[in-house]
């Protein structure tokens, strides 16, 4: 009997969008959940993940866990500890649950922080994760742009809502540099590049793999204010320019 035994969880990466970039085992988990649970900013409508799983949840219930576009994590933490409370209750009762996120689960992820409450509530044996795709990792792929060779350093860097100093010195260390989350400092990133003379080196990536997607090697053509969400710029040194 399901009651009489403990369920289990599972944090599953969908990739970027594209349903066939999905691995078999995340569909194959989505397909033999009990309940599969999907994050949501309070300003979206149905969930890109949640989308992209559709065709395989069935009639399955289906938890839509909100989780505010907020910054501050004392604002945060009641929404992920209560995510965690809700999962971790139907693992007890037996059920085998699927949490499901874009890109890969524990790379600047949602789920990250819903895996730490999970820790404080589960037994570890309860607890599994499942790669996904990166969004960086499909842009280089649509570029046909190598990220690196040999010995060449990686770095993938988040980019500040403030100062871009650090990201400044990245670019000066690295030979290959993903710039992630640049929707609110895109203007700016640009700036530094073409200061830095790289921007000739690199290829802005947006909504990769789904049908809005958006490529170029030609920063300064871009629109301000647009294309921003869901984007990351690749720069390399070394033949750094999309096919």
């Amino acid at each position: 009997m399901k009651g009489e035994m403990q369920g289990s969880f599972w944090g599953v990466g969908l990739g970027p969008g594209d349903p066939e970039l999905m691995s078999l085992k995340a569909k194959r988990l989505i397909e033999e959940a009990d309940c599969v649970v999907v994050p949501k900013s309070s300003l979206a409508g149905e969930s890109l993940a949640l989308e992209i799983a559709r065709p395989f949840i069935g009639e399955k219930p289906v938890l839509e866990c909100e989780f505010p576009m907020r910054r501050d994590e004392r604002e945060l933490a009641p929404y992920w500890a209560a995510a965690a409370e809700e999962i971790a209750e139907r693992v007890r009762r037996g059920e085998k649950v699927v949490f499901l996120t874009l890109g890969d689960c524990l790379t600047y992820s949602t789920y990250c922080y819903v895996l730490r409450e999970l820790r404080q509530r589960l037994a570890p044996g309860l607890i599994r994760s499942v790669p996904g795709i990166t969004s960086y990792a499909a842009a280089a792929s649509a570029a046909n742009f190598p990220l690196g060779e040999k010995d060449e350093r990686i770095a993938v860097v988040p980019v500040p809502r403030g100062d871009l100093a650090p990201v400044r010195q990245v670019l000066e260390e690295f030979e290959t540099v993903v710039l992630m989350k640049v929707a609110k400092q895109l203007p700016a990133v640009i700036n530094l590049l073409r200061e830095m003379g790289l921007d000739g080196h690199a290829v802005f990536a947006s909504h990769v793999s789904q049908p809005e997607e958006y490529l170029t090697s030609d920063l300064q053509s871009l629109p301000e204010g647009e294309h921003g969400y869901l984007s990351v710029i690749l720069v390399r040194k070394k033949g750094g320019r999309a096919s």
